[in-house]
């Protein structure tokens, strides 16, 4: 349960920062301290604290929440727990999914405004900070759900929010694949 756990907070952790980077303003300060809250590295220490504190959260799996991470599907419990991570950074504004075929757990996420922003030239530090943070949290959560689903492959989209059929980013186990600003 304890890496389950901490799969959560990193994935929300990471999302989070994502988020603030993508918000970020062009105040060069707010850009410095985004920047620096995103390369933080985290210690055993923090993993602990992190996970002592959310053991005491009102996230608890086994309370009514939506998401069962009590089950003993790999492939359910895989998705229920990038599903708890993401939706607490995009809340409605992403799908969780599974291809079986190829064993891979796509994410795909939009946030207001993005789209727009990817032809603001002032906009590219921040869509690159974006990048950073995004395959740092992919690389980090792809080998803890390989220690649950060892076959698991994470791609994750980023779409565009005025074409949802548009990808502008895909990370592929922690790899850009695709970028469309490039």
């Amino acid at each position: 349960m304890k890496i389950k756990r901490i799969l959560a907070i990193v994935c929300s952790a990471a999302m989070l920062a994502c988020l603030s980077a993508c918000n970020d303003s062009s105040d060069d300060d707010s850009k410095k301290e985004t920047t620096e809250e995103t390369t933080e590295v985290v210690t055993e220490a923090d993993i602990e604290s992190d996970s002592e504190s959310a053991a005491d959260s009102d996230i608890d799996a086994d309370s009514d929440s939506d998401f069962d991470l009590n089950s003993e599907d790999p492939q359910e419990l895989i998705l229920n727990i990038l599903q708890m991570g993401f939706e607490s950074s995009f809340g409605e504004n992403m799908l969780v999914d599974y291809e079986e075929d190829t064993q891979n757990y796509v994410v795909s996420i939009w946030q207001d405004g993005l789209a727009a922003n990817l032809a603001n030239e002032a906009a590219a530090d921040a869509w690159n900070t974006m990048i950073d943070t995004l395959v740092s949290a992919v690389g980090q959560m792809t080998d803890p759900i390989r220690q649950i689903d060892s076959t698991a492959n994470i791609t994750l989209n980023i779409l565009s929010d005025e074409n949802q059929d548009d990808v502008l980013l895909t990370i592929y186990n922690g790899e850009v694949t695709f970028n469309a600003a490039e």
